[in-house]
């Protein structure tokens, strides 16, 4: 069995108030962690939020329209901030779930998936399948991609 030193780990989503944490508690344990954001250039903004402990809830509030389920969790379970020893375990990838472009590069290599993103409107949507319908299709992208790329 593998060790979690030598295991790379793939989180969706890493610039989101989920995948944080999840990101969080993968390195904690000591796996090498990817996560894929839609733009690199954000790469900073995400190290900045794990070392200070994980997406804030003012953060999330503005981010999506059900945050409050999410600051009731964030208060329920503080996760220790990345150390830096630890942020060196974490890389980034650009891909999006609108797009095929960037997810077989950010699964390769990896043997598990954490797949925790989703595109959320800042608004609740008029229809539920404006939600359902864009987060099926990303969801089979990266399901695709790790099958294609042979993840556990």
């Amino acid at each position: 069995m593998a060790t979690p030193s030598s295991t790379t780990v793939l989180v969706t989503g890493g610039s989101g108030f989920i995948g944080s944490y999840v990101i969080l508690d993968l390195l904690s344990q000591g796996y090498t962690v990817r996560t894929t954001i839609r733009d690199l250039s954000r790469s900073t903004s995400v190290i900045t939020s794990l070392t200070n402990g994980g997406a804030t809830c003012e953060q999330a509030l503005r981010a999506c329209w059900f945050a409050r389920l999410f600051v009731r969790v964030r208060n329920a379970y503080q996760l220790p901030s990345g150390s830096p020893a630890s942020l060196g375990r974490l890389t980034f990838s650009a891909a999006s779930l609108d797009h095929d472009d960037g997810w077989a590069e950010a699964v390769q290599g990896c043997t598990y998936v954490h797949h925790v993103a989703s595109p959320f409107p800042a608004e609740l949507p008029k229809h539920e399948d404006d939600l359902i319908i864009p987060a099926r299709e990303g969801t089979l992208r990266v399901l695709k991609a790790a099958a294609a790329a042979g993840v556990k």
